[in-house]
This record gives C-alpha cells, sequence and structure tokens, in this order.
C-alpha cells in the first residue's frame, strides 16, 4: 500500500509530465525574456542617472563658469533662446549650530522664521497626568508639543532676501550659493 506522500509525489510527476516539453520551453524562454528586460531597465537606470549628473555640471558649472569667465550674465541667441544665469541660495543648519543659529535669529529680531512647537511625554500609567496636562493647557488656548525648527523653503527665502540686500550670515547658518542657467525660448 502506497502512502499518501507517495502518492502526492507520483500526482506531481504526472502533472509536470503532461505539461510538456512545449509548455516548459514557452515558460523558460518567457522567463528569459523577463531577465532581459530586467537587465535593460537597469542599464537605463545607469543612463538615466550618467544624463542627470552631466546635465547638472552643464546647467550649474561648465555654462555659468564659461559665461562668468566673459563677463556675461545673460545671452541672446540667434534662433531666439535667451541665455541668463541667476544665482540660488540655500542654506543647511547643522544641528549642532541650530542652538547658536536660532539665538543670532533672536538677538537680530529675526526670529519670526522659527517655528515652535510644544510636546510633553509621559511614562507608563502617567495618563491621567497626560489628560489633566492637556486639558489645562487647551483651557488655556494652547496646543501641547514644542519644538523648534525652520521650515527649509523658509530658511531659503530667508537667505536669499538677505544676500540680496547685501547682509551677511554668520557661518553657522552654511549658506552656499549656486549659479544656475536659465534657457527661454
Amino acid at each position: 500500500m502506497k502512502s499518501l506522500i507517495q502518492e502526492m509525489e507520483q500526482e506531481v510527476v504526472q502533472k509536470i509530465g503532461s505539461i510538456g516539453d512545449t509548455v516548459l520551453s514557452t515558460l523558460g524562454t518567457k522567463c528569459a525574456e523577463l531577465l532581459d528586460i530586467r537587465k535593460q531597465l537597469a542599464d537605463l537606470d545607469q543612463q538615466k542617472k550618467q544624463l542627470s549628473e552631466k546635465e547638472f555640471k552643464l546647467e550649474q558649472e561648465e555654462i555659468p563658469a564659461v559665461m562668468e569667465e566673459n563677463n556675461l550674465t545673460s545671452l541672446k541667441l540667434k534662433d531666439g533662446q535667451n541665455i541668463e544665469i541667476t544665482e540660488t541660495y540655500h542654506a543647511s543648519i547643522l544641528v549642532a549650530n541650530r542652538e547658536s543659529c536660532y539665538k543670532w535669529l533672536k538677538d537680530n529680531g529675526l526670529d519670526d522664521i522659527i517655528k515652535n512647537q510644544v510636546s510633553v511625554s509621559f511614562g507608563r500609567g502617567e495618563g491621567e497626568h497626560a489628560t489633566d496636562l492637556r486639558q489645562q493647557l487647551e483651557g488655556q488656548g494652547l496646543a501641547v508639543d514644542h519644538e523648534q525648527n525652520i521650515h527649509p523653503q523658509t530658511l531659503k527665502a530667508f537667505v536669499g532676501e538677505r544676500i540680496r540686500q547685501g547682509e551677511k550670515l554668520p557661518d553657522e547658518f552654511g549658506v552656499f550659493i549656486r549659479k544656475k542657467l536659465k534657457i527661454r525660448q
């Protein structure tokens, strides 16, 4: 008497046998095609990355450098395209510099760009204290959570405005200026 496992094995073998060589060949071909497409996609991703890097280098380094060397800020080509070099301003406040930057902003009356959020964490079993404090603060019209930060776009706009006004910011703000090419029809 055959065991249940032996019967199942025989059924699987019969199924495979009934599939036939044509089906197995088709499956093999389709799997090879899939693998080839995946390789082509990976190659295209790599090519796109390389082209993006070259575009960046031309747009923000090479062409602006040639124009700057020749004292050009804009140029109109025969085909009607306008080429212009603009400056973009960026800043990045490192966590280590955050306190000194925020202090500088406050000391100079510019701290309105800092967002403030206040939060309180309670441990296990302190649910009642948390609820009581939240109700007290909400009763005073206050939201609970405190965190200070400056939105990156706000910081960028602030830095650009200050630089255009000829004002300097402390080095801790991590300011950098990038030249960028604009081509318009």
